[in-house]
């Protein structure tokens, strides 16, 4: 399948910059800025570390006055662990090409006990996975979480979705890892922003994971899931534009990273807002 084929692919471009790396690399999504090793910084790339903060919520005399949609009014999981989960998710909906509510049901119960069994779920974190603080146990917890990803994600249901028809599009590539080392000049350096010092000439060790890339006739297909939420009245058109302004540099660098691969221009760069029902954003991006 297209998972195990980016193994290959990362093998033989062992001559390039470009080698991939243990998916588990999405697990460290919220690892340390930067630390020397061997003479040169690594960085692990994350929505975060390129400075993209929240934007302030506006005051409550100059909020949009159209009251908030359902999806709005219901408190539901958020914060890294979730995001974490929901991602999990779907990879292995992708991978497994289940779509299915029954199958997602499964395949969310595992990304679930994954990312949350292992470690101790702290107070803060429980805060934002259970805002109701409806679950008493982590069993009950832990099956709500699961129904919830499920909901999410029935988009996938629908073999119409754009999501679905651009897996249909080509090859595909959940969870893609990959590391590139940025020697000083490299122009890429330019687009990290707050994480690299501009005095600092060493070479840099970038490194992260791409949610999903398809390799399409036409060159690579680039889809990034976000589970953000709505704000209390704000409009879908207001969101999608809150979330093209957060999150265009970090998918200005996945796009240069599959440019650099060697196999085609990315021709189209998109968000996937997982609370919406999966709605799809264009980015606008540079195909030269």
């Amino acid at each position: 399948e297209g998972g195990e084929a980016a193994s290959t692919a990362g093998g033989a471009s062992a001559d390039r910059e470009i080698v991939t790396v243990d998916p588990a690399a999405l697990e460290t999504e919220l690892a340390e800025r930067a630390r020397e090793l061997s003479g040169a910084l690594r960085v692990h790339l994350s929505p975060s570390m390129l400075e993209m903060r929240e934007e302030p919520a506006l005051p409550e005399s100059s909020q949009q006055p159209e009251a908030p949609t359902e999806k709005a009014k219901t408190a539901e999981p958020h914060g890294a662990k979730w995001g974490t989960t929901v991602h999990r998710l779907l990879e292995l909906c992708v991978r497994k090409q289940a779509y299915a509510s029954a199958e997602r049901k499964k395949y969310a119960l595992q990304a679930v006990y994954e990312v949350l069994a292992a470690d101790e779920i702290q107070p803060d974190e429980r805060k934002l996975l259970d805002p109701g603080q409806k679950y008493p146990t982590e069993e009950a917890l832990y099956e709500a979480l699961a129904q919830t990803a499920v909901r999410q994600t029935a988009f996938l249901e629908d073999p119409k979705h754009m999501l679905r028809r651009i897996l249909e599009s080509g090859k595909w590539y959940p969870e893609l890892p990959f590391e590139i080392t940025l020697p000083c000049g490299d122009p890429l350096r330019e687009l990290c922003g707050g994480m690299i010092k501009p005095q600092d000439q060493r070479p840099i060790e970038l490194r992260g994971v791409i949610d999903l890339a398809v390799a399409a006739a036409d060159g690579w297909i680039l889809v990034d899931y976000k589970t953000d939420t709505l704000r209390p009245g704000e409009t879908e058109e207001a969101f999608a534009a809150r979330l093209q302004r957060q999150y265009a540099p970090q998918l200005r660098i996945y796009q240069e990273i599959l440019n650099r691969l060697g196999q085609g221009k990315v021709q189209k760069v998109y968000l996937c807002a997982i609370s919406l029902d999966g709605m799809m954003i264009e980015l606008e991006h540079d195909r030269h």
